[in-house]
C-alpha cells in the first residue's frame, strides 16, 4: 500500500509542471560514432545501440514535492536534512525508473592513435552509460562484447543510486564473454571525495585540481592503455551512469592527449553526451568539467 502510495505521489509530482518532465535526444546512433565504425570495418547496425541521452531537469524538483506529499499524507514532520535524505532516495528510483523506461545507451566512440588491437585493427575507445538490460541478446552491450570486439569494460559510477544491479549483471556477461570487467565501486574510498567531486565546483577547483589529474592518469594508463600492466587485450569500454560526466571527462582527456584534438571538437563532443542544446537549455552540461580536460597535463600519461 505505501508503495502505490509512493509511485502516485512521484506521478502527480511530475504532471504538476509540465516543464520539468525528462527530455531526451534522438535515439538513433551518433553518425559520428558510426564512422568510426565503419572506419575500422565494423557494422553496428545489429548491434542495437544507440547514442540516446536522458536528462532530467525537473527531476530533483519532482522528488522534493513528491518527499514533501509523502511526509504530509503520513503525518510525519520531519527536519530538512531527512527531508533532503528522503528526497535523494526517490530521486535514485525515479533516476532508475526512467533510464529503464527510455533505453538510451548514450554510445560514443573513437579510434585511439597509436595504439592497436593484437589482431592489428584499431584500439576502440566507447562511451556510454548504464546498460539496463545487459545480459539480454538485444542488448547494445551483447553487440559490443561480439562484433565490437569489446574486451575490457570499466564502470565509473560510485554512487548511491540503485543502479548496481545493472552493473553486476553487466560483469557477469562481460566475464562470460571473456572480457575482463573492473567496477570502480570496489575499489573507492566512500569517506573521501572521488577526482570529479575535488573538481566540481570553482571553489575548491584550483586546490584540487592536481590531485585528481593524477587520479584520473592513473586511471586512464592502468585501466586503458596498460590494463593489467599490458596493452589491452581488445577494444575498451567506460561507462558512469548516464555517460556524461566521469566518461566524458576521461573520453576528453583521451582525445586531448592521446588523438590531438583540439577543444572544439572535444567541447562539442561533450554536448553531445550531455544532451546540451543551447547556454538557456545547457541540460547536463557542466562547465567545469570542460576546463578540467582544457587544463589537463598531458605528461601524466607518460610512463
Amino acid at each position: 500500500m505505501r508503495l502505490i502510495l509512493l509511485l502516485s505521489l512521484l506521478i502527480g509530482a511530475a504532471r504538476a509542471d509540465i516543464n520539468l518532465a525528462p527530455r531526451w535526444s534522438n535515439q538513433a546512433l551518433r553518425p559520428k560514432a558510426e564512422s568510426a565504425l565503419k572506419a575500422a570495418g565494423l557494422n553496428p547496425r545489429g548491434w542495437g545501440c544507440n547514442s540516446g541521452v536522458l536528462y532530467g531537469e525537473g527531476f530533483w524538483t519532482q522528488s522534493k514535492a513528491a518527499a514533501d506529499r509523502i511526509g504530509a499524507a503520513w503525518g510525519v514532520e520531519v527536519d530538512k536534512d531527512k527531508q533532503r535524505a528522503a528526497a535523494r532516495i526517490i530521486l535514485g528510483y525515479l533516476v532508475r525508473v526512467n533510464f529503464e523506461a527510455f533505453g538510451g545507451d548514450n554510445l560514443g566512440v573513437m579510434a585511439l592513435k597509436g595504439h592497436a588491437r593484437p589482431d592489428g585493427a584499431p584500439l576502440l575507445i566507447y562511451r556510454s552509460g548504464i546498460f539496463t538490460d545487459a545480459g539480454r541478446p538485444s542488448s547494445c552491450l551483447t553487440g559490443l562484447l561480439g562484433e565490437g570486439g569489446v574486451k575490457h569494460v570499466i564502470n565509473l559510477y560510485t554512487g548511491d543510486f540503485p543502479l548496481h544491479d545493472f552493473i553486476a549483471r553487466e560483469a557477469a556477461q562481460t566475464q562470460a564473454a571473456g572480457g575482463a570487467h573492473y567496477n570502480a565501486m570496489d575499489h573507492v574510498d566512500l569517506s573521501k571525495p572521488s577526482w570529479r567531486e575535488l573538481v566540481g565546483d570553482e571553489a575548491h577547483y584550483e586546490a584540487n585540481r592536481e590531485a585528481a589529474m593524477r587520479e584520473v592518469a592513473g586511471l586512464i594508463k592502468a585501466l586503458i592503455l596498460k590494463p593489467g600492466g599490458a596493452p589491452p587485450k581488445g577494444n575498451v569500454l567506460l561507462h558512469c551512469g548516464g555517460g556524461m560526466h566521469r566518461s566524458g571527462m576521461i573520453y576528453g582527456v583521451l582525445q586531448k592527449c592521446i588523438n590531438g584534438a583540439d577543444m572544439a571538437e572535444i567541447e562539442a563532443d561533450y554536448q553531445y553526451h550531455t544532451g546540451y542544446v543551447s547556454a538557456e537549455e545547457p541540460s547536463g552540461y557542466e562547465a567545469i568539467n570542460v576546463r578540467f580536460i582544457s587544463d589537463f597535463d598531458c605528461a601524466l600519461l607518460k610512463d
